[in-house]
Order: structure tokens, then C-alpha cells, then sequence
């Protein structure tokens, strides 16, 4: 079996100390092995890990495994007792892993590769290894890489069935300054994965920009539910592929694009009116001053279908602006279509003594306006009525649309804004 191992380069180098015995039941071509099984400075390249130091004793009905060695440069400790039975299907009864450090992604795309060498070789599958299975595991990381994010902590139990299927469940885990529980499968024959994960006030903008490329548009303490599936051996497979329900809110927010009146009407073609940059900056200074892209709510669901965000809603509550923002967004091209609807309260207008408050109301007098009736579409009025209250009661305010097309990363997404009247 060892040479097996070797010539497949699972094992590169290392040297082992046996005292064994095999004792083989000619009826059932299966047997046990008796005896001890030491080993030092196994290379695995594979999966980036060297092993210190393996002890294998063998008695009865059972192989009771222990080894200690490093892996992604953190030390790694196992503890494992396999069925004594030589011939059919590995079964791992209890597995228990304590690492430093673990790359969740070199990890999965190994063991695929791992998995499908047994699949092909002739003599790894009359062993049947392809059929690994353990029962009970319980993983332990203090480092985890996931994807382009770090966590910390994690804690879970995992098994893998007779397909070839990896499971993990009762996920604990520390990200973006919050937690993480859930659980996931993971197909090695096939690459399909799903998941089902809670967030605890978790950094939103980390999660946006990691797992949906959204950099810099939502910041705050999220909570929330991400459920998703898909498939594939590479990021972008995977997002083409991703498929999935997510739903989140945060407390006291902010959205510095989407979200900020200044920035929506920087962005827009308003620009290119006829008022001045020198003019034109120093209004939106003024709107600046009123913090627009703060939010004490914010709140969203969205489905995923092949990669793409259809039907996003998002619902931000502020104390002068309040918005409902809905479309989709292609996640693996970063493309936005949206529509955002919101609320201004007049009260700003009001606020920044005589000579701001007519600036800013001659530059609002200058953004073209659309009637409700010239937009044809029915459901409009029901969008509009989508838009939160204010937080402080006011209730005489602006209503204005914003239309977004294009790569949120750039700078160039706003298409318009217009008042509607």
C-alpha cells in the first residue's frame, strides 16, 4: 500500500519502521494486520505537509492512528482509530484534527485531485481507497484561508460518505469581527458544494468584497443568512456557477456610493450641466456635511442564479435619506442594474444658513424632474412606496431616482438622476 502511495507521489520521501503481521480470510479476500507502525519526515506535497512523526498500532478490530507534523508552515495533530479490516471499503471510525494554519482552498482542490488518482489507478481502486469514508471527525484551526479571507477558530464536526462526499456541521467560526455558524457538503467526484451560513456582526464590506467582488459599497455589522451552492475547480467556475438565497441587515450602516446623495449626483450626468466645477463642488461640500450615506437600518434579500443577483432589494432607513434600491448584479463581471428610489428630506434645504440654502436649492431647481405618469410603468407608484420612512418623522421631502448601469468598481455606473414629481 505504501508503494502505491509512492508511486502515485501522494508520499514523496520519508522513512518507515514496520513490525506487522497479516493475517488474510481466503473466503472474504479481506484480513487485519497486527503489529506497530512507526514513521518519520513523510513529505506530502499535495496537500503542502510534512509529518513529523506517525505511530500506527494495529490490534483486534481496530488501527489506532496518531501523528504529528506541519502543514501550510503551522503545526498539525491527529488522532484517529480505523476499522481493522484489510480488503474492503477504509472506514474511519473517530478522526480528531487540531491545526495552525489551514487553506481551505489548496485543501478541497487537492483532495479532488486525490480523490480522482484513485478513482483512475488499477491498484488503489482493487483496494477500494476511493471509497473512504469516515464517521465521526471533529476539526480544530486556529488559521483558516477561505477563498481571499482569514478566519480564526474554527470548530466543526465533518465526516465523509461512501460517495465521496465531504460534509461539515455545527461550523463555528470567527470573521470580519463576528461569527460564523453553519454547515456545508462538498461532492470530491464532482466539485458541487452547498452551504447554509449565519452571520453575526460581521464586517459587511469584508464579506461583499470577498465573496462578491462588491468592494467599498456597504460597511457595518452584519447579520444574516447566506445559503448557496455550485460547482467548479476554479473562482471563476464558481461564480459562474453559484446558484443561492441571501439575506442580511446591519445597525447603524453606511453606503459611500449607493448611498450617498453627493456621490450620486457626482457621479451622474448632472456634471455635465452647465453648472461649474468650482460651483458644483462646493454644493456638494454642503451635502457632504449632512453624512447622507449613514443609515441606522439597512436590509436586503437577493437570489442567485448562475452567478448573476436577480431580484435584490435593499431598504436603507436614515435620518434625511432613505432608500429602496432594487435590479441585479453579475458577480463574476462586476455589472450592476439597478434602480434606486429615495426619499429627501426637505429639512437640508434649511439648514446651512441663507446664502447655502438658496445654493442648494437653485442646484436641486437644476436637476431635471420626471412625472410619475411619464415613467409607463404600473408598478412604479409601488416601488416608490417601497422607500422607508425617516428615521426623525419628517415626512416633507424629495423623491428622486437614480439609475445605475455598468461595473460598480468603476466610476462611471450612475447613468442618471432625476427628481420625481
Amino acid at each position: 500500500m505504501l508503494n502505491l502511495f509512492l508511486k502515485n507521489q501522494i508520499f514523496t520521501q520519508g522513512s518507515f519502521n514496520c513490525d506487522v503481521k497479516y493475517i488474510m480470510d481466503l473466503k472474504t479476500r479481506t484480513g487485519k494486520i497486527f503489529g506497530n507502525i512507526i514513521c518519520h519526515n513523510i513529505d506530502i506535497p499535495l496537500f503542502d505537509t510534512l509529518l513529523k512523526n506517525i505511530k500506527i498500532t494495529a490490534k483486534n478490530d481496530i488501527i489506532d492512528l496518531n501523528l504529528f507534523g506541519f502543514m501550510s508552515d503551522g503545526k498539525i495533530q491527529l488522532n484517529s482509530i480505523l476499522e481493522n479490516k484489510i480488503g474492503k471499503r477504509p472506514i474511519v471510525k473517530s478522526i480528531n484534527i487540531y491545526a495552525q494554519n489551514f487553506d481551505n482552498n489548496k485543501f478541497f482542490e487537492s483532495l479532488s485531485q486525490a480523490h480522482k488518482a484513485m478513482n483512475t489507478n488499477n491498484n488503489i481502486k482493487n483496494l477500494d481507497l476511493a471509497g473512504l469514508s469516515i464517521e465521526n471527525g471533529f476539526l480544530d484551526v486556529k488559521t483558516l484561508t477561505l477563498k481571499n479571507m482569514v478566519a480564526n477558530n474554527l470548530t466543526s464536526k465533518f465526516s465523509i460518505d461512501k460517495d465521496g462526499v465531504f460534509k461539515a456541521d455545527k461550523i463555528n467560526v470567527d470573521l470580519g469581527g463576528g461569527k460564523v455558524n453553519g454547515n456545508l457538503a462538498y461532492n470530491l467526484s464532482n466539485t458541487e458544494f452547498d452551504c447554509n451560513f449565519e452571520l453575526n456582526n460581521v464586517d459587511a464590506n469584508y464579506a461583499a468584497e470577498n465573496l462578491f467582488e462588491a468592494k467599498d459599497q456597504i460597511y457595518g455589522s452584519a447579520n444574516g443568512q447566506i445559503i448557496l451552492k455550485s460547482k467548479g475547480t476554479t473562482d471563476k467556475e464558481m461564480i459562474k456557477n453559484l446558484s443561492g438565497f441571501v439575506y442580511f441587515e446591519i445597525l447603524d450602516g453606511r453606503m459611500p456610493k449607493l448611498g450617498s446623495l453627493e456621490y450620486l449626483l457626482r457621479a451622474s450626468n448632472i456634471i455635465k450641466s452647465g453648472i461649474t466645477g468650482l460651483t458644483l463642488n462646493s454644493i456638494l461640500e454642503l451635502l457632504n456635511l449632512v453624512k447622507t450615506g449613514y443609515f441606522s437600518n439597512i436590509n436586503g434579500t437577493c437570489n442567485i442564479i448562475d452567478g448573476v443577483a436577480n431580484n435584490i432589494e435593499i431598504f436603507s432607513t436614515g435620518e434625511n435619506l432613505s432608500l429602496y434600491i432594487h435590479g441585479s448584479y453579475n458577480i463574476d463581471k462586476n455589472l450592476a442594474d439597478m434602480e434606486i428610489l429615495g426619499k429627501l428630506s426637505k429639512r437640508i434645504s434649511t439648514i446651512f444658513g441663507a446664502v447655502g440654502n438658496t445654493s442648494l436649492n437653485t442646484f436641486f431647481k437644476l436637476i431635471p424632474g420626471i412625472s410619475l405618469l411619464d415613467f409607463g410603468r404600473k408598478d412604479f407608484i409601488e416601488d416608490v412606496e417601497k422607500i422607508p420612512p425617516f428615521t426623525n418623522g419628517e415626512y416633507d421631502s424629495r423623491t428622486f431616482q437614480a439609475i445605475i448601469k455598468g461595473n460598480i468598481n468603476s466610476s462611471d455606473y450612475v447613468q442618471s438622476f432625476k427628481w420625481v414629481k
